[in-house]
């Protein structure tokens, strides 16, 4: 299907959630910078907290550098395949710098020393902090 049709399908109010998504995966899997703005508008979406990992998941096909910030907090606050996917983006960067660098090391060792995590989570936290090293 042409990537015009795409588009037009992922205007379609009554489509469900989950078949835009599939149509978004294909898309990004192009690496179609159309679709870029659309997925972070829609990880926003209460109708796709559903399928959110599978959001950022297409988001690994972009450059992660301008997600870093982002990729930080669904880290910390993701269910598991968000965190799992928001790491996989911070493990693309090749180097950062920069307040926001700081501020996210300082937020995930904060997280990490929450004995409410779970196992996982501290330790994907904890790679990621070792990252910064």
């Amino acid at each position: 299907m042409p990537n015009k049709l795409l588009f037009q399908t992922l205007q379609n109010s009554e489509l469900p959630a989950w078949d835009k998504v599939q149509v978004i995966l294909d898309l990004a899997e192009q690496k179609n910078n159309e679709v870029y703005p659309i997925i972070l508008k829609l990880i926003e979406q209460p109708e796709f907290n559903n399928c959110k990992g599978t959001l950022v998941y297409a988001l690994e096909n972009y450059p992660p550098e301008p997600l870093f910030e982002k990729a930080i907090e669904w880290l910390i606050h993701g269910e598991f395949e968000v965190a799992c996917g928001a790491f996989n983006i911070i493990n693309k960067i090749s180097k950062l710098s920069g307040d926001s660098v700081d501020d996210a090391y300082e937020s995930i060792g904060f997280a990490s020393k929450d004995h409410k995590n779970e196992e996982w989570r501290t330790e994907l936290l904890n790679e990621v902090l070792d990252m910064f090293e």
